[in-house]
């Protein structure tokens, strides 16, 4: 089994191999399939079962990320359906997407600092009525338009991450009105 991002560009992140069944004969075995559910990936051996996995932080892959992954969940899987995955705007979602960008060097160090610091205050947040709300969603106004701006002129998936952390925080902003 091997576990993969950026289909366009595909790195493996991790890899598990159970081995033969038998150290001399040749017997059928094997993972046939693996899907990610709910925070793990569960793959089908063909001989000896189940096998469920949890992925931990790498330089490919942080706790921001998994975490975000988690954040989806769904009653049944039926891969055949290919359902569409929404993510919530929230601030782990713009956290990962932010850790995305920042391990791809796409984003200043400057701009991922500032960034983190709004997403910060805005999770300390309770509601719209808390008297730092209007601050806080100035700064993330503030800080969705430039990175519009930074989404304009990149490239392929690091221009789409930009867009989709823009509008993550234009849904984390919206909760806070």
């Amino acid at each position: 089994m091997r576990v993969l991002t950026d289909s366009e560009h595909p790195v493996e992140i991790a890899y598990f191999d159970r081995g033969p069944i038998d150290a001399k004969d040749l017997i059928v075995g094997g993972y046939w399939s693996a899907y990610w559910y709910n925070g793990l990936i569960y793959a089908s051996e063909i001989a000896r079962g189940l096998d469920a996995f949890k992925l931990t932080p790498s330089e490919f892959l942080s706790q921001n990320e998994i975490d975000a992954a988690a954040l989806v969940q769904s009653r049944e899987l039926n891969a055949q359906a290919q359902s569409k995955v929404v993510w919530p705007a929230s601030p782990l979602v713009a956290r990962a997407y932010l850790d995305q960008l920042t391990r791809t060097k796409s984003i200043s160090a400057e701009r991922a600092r500032t960034i983190t610091a709004a997403l910060d205050r805005a999770g300390k947040i309770g509601s719209s009525r808390d008297r730092n709300a209007a601050a806080v969603v100035r700064d993330l106004n503030s800080l969705t338009n430039a990175l519009d701006g930074d989404a304009a002129k990149a490239a392929g998936q690091d221009g789409a991450r930009m867009k989709s952390l823009a509008t993550t925080m234009r849904g984390i902003t919206a909760k806070l009105h």
